[in-house]
């Protein structure tokens, strides 16, 4: 299995794949629900699924679009005081979501082009930081 046959059955199921990440992650670092708080959780997962489609997006096309959102995306993680620190965590956890998601199916060769695309996209959103910064300096 690819990537792209990956993102097509994490979308063609819905809700499993963010139920099953924000159990593991809230569950292995339960110091992070607070930043959830007021959040809704049904909203969160759909946001969880539009993030992993434009991961895959960038990585397999390099879409200008997906690098705008993933700009967008660390600058709101930005707002929220999300450090960036904070998304090896998140690649970890969502790695092993993922592993557990597809069992048999889930091979090194996937794990490493999921682990390249969040890698690649995470850089784009450590950009998207850099640039609220600079843009905070300024005014």
């Amino acid at each position: 299995m690819k990537i792209a046959e990956s993102i097509h059955r994490i979308l063609s199921r819905e809700d499993l794949v963010t139920d099953l990440f924000y159990l593991t992650y809230f569950e292995r670092y339960p110091d992070l629900k607070q930043q959830f708080d007021g959040v809704d959780m049904d909203q969160q997962a759909v946001l969880l699924r539009m993030a992993l489609t434009v991961i895959h997006q960038y990585h397999e096309y390099g879409y200008p679009a997906a690098e705008q959102y993933l700009l967008v995306l660390g600058r709101k993680h930005s707002l929220r005081n999300i450090p960036e620190e904070l998304y090896a965590d998140w690649r970890d956890c969502m790695l092993d979501t993922l592993e557990r998601y597809f069992e048999h199916e889930w091979n090194t060769e996937l794990e490493d082009e999921w682990t390249n695309a969040i890698n690649k996209a995470t850089d784009v959103m450590c950009r998207g930081y850099e640039e609220f910064a600079i843009n905070r300096l300024r005014n």
